[in-house]
C-alpha cells in the first residue's frame, strides 16, 4: 500500500486537523500496545516460572494466580485500542454494503455516534472507579496481597482510547459527508478497511527517518 501523503490528503479535502487527530489517536494507541506487550511478557514469563517451580520444587510461586487474574484484566482493556485503529475488532458490514454509499455512510455515522457516547460514559464512569480504587489502595486478597487499583486504572485507558478512535472516525465520516461524494469515498473506505492507520502510521515514521 502506498503511504497516504499532506498531498493525498489535501486531494481528498481533508483539512490539517484530521490528519493531526490521526497522529495523536494512533500516539495513544502505540503506547496503549506497549503497555499491553509489556504485561503479556510479564505474564508469559510468570506462568513459565510457576510451571517451573512447582514441577522442579514442588510448589507454585505465591501470588501467581491472584497476579496473572488481575494482569490479565489490565492486558485485555491495554489492547482495545490497538485493536480498534488496526480494525481487528469483529466488523459485520452486511447492512451497510447493501445501501447505497451515502446512506451507508449516514448509517455508519448514527453507529458511530453511539458507540463514542457509551465508550465516553463507561471511560468517565470507569475512571471515577479506578481512582476510588487507588486512594483506598484496593488489593485481591489470596496467597498474597496484589493491588487491584493499576488494573482498574487501565481499564477507563482503554476504553478512553478506543472512545477517541471511534470520535475520530465520526470528525471524518461527517467531514465526507460534508465534501461529498466526489472526494469523500475514498475518506469512507480507509475508514472500513483500517488503511489510515496503517498508512499514517507509516508516514509519521517516514517523516522521522529524514
Amino acid at each position: 500500500m502506498r503511504t497516504i501523503t499532506a498531498k493525498d490528503a489535501a486531494s481528498l479535502g481533508w483539512p490539517p486537523w484530521a490528519m493531526n487527530l490521526i497522529r495523536a489517536v494512533h500516539a495513544v494507541a502505540s503506547a496503549m500496545f506497549v503497555i499491553g506487550a509489556v504485561l503479556l511478557f510479564a505474564l508469559i514469563f510468570l506462568t513459565v516460572a510457576d510451571v517451573a517451580r512447582r514441577k522442579y520444587l514442588g510448589g507454585s510461586i505465591p501470588g501467581a494466580i491472584e497476579f496473572t487474574e488481575v494482569g490479565l484484566v489490565a492486558l485485555v482493556f491495554a489492547g482495545m485500542t490497538p485493536a480498534e485503529v488496526a480494525r481487528a475488532h469483529v466488523r459485520t458490514p452486511i447492512l451497510t454494503s447493501a445501501l447505497p454509499a451515502r446512506a451507508a455512510s449516514v448509517v455508519r455515522l448514527v453507529g458511530l455516534l453511539i458507540v463514542t457516547a457509551v465508550l465516553a460514559w463507561l471511560t468517565v464512569l470507569t475512571w471515577r472507579l479506578g481512582i476510588q480504587s487507588l486512594r483506598q489502595g484496593e488489593y485481591r486478597f489470596g496467597i498474597a496481597a496484589v493491588p487491584i487499583w493499576p488494573a482498574k486504572m487501565v481499564i477507563p485507558l482503554g476504553i478512553g482510547g478506543m472512545a477517541a478512535e471511534f470520535g475520530l472516525q465520526v470528525a471524518l465520516t461527517v467531514h465526507s459527508l460534508i465534501a461529498g461524494r466526489r472526494r469523500g469515498s475514498l475518506v469512507e473506505e480507509v475508514l472500513l478497511t483500517g488503511e489510515v492507520a496503517s498508512r499514517v502510521t507509516e508516514q509519521t515514521d517516514d517523516e522521522g527517518a529524514e
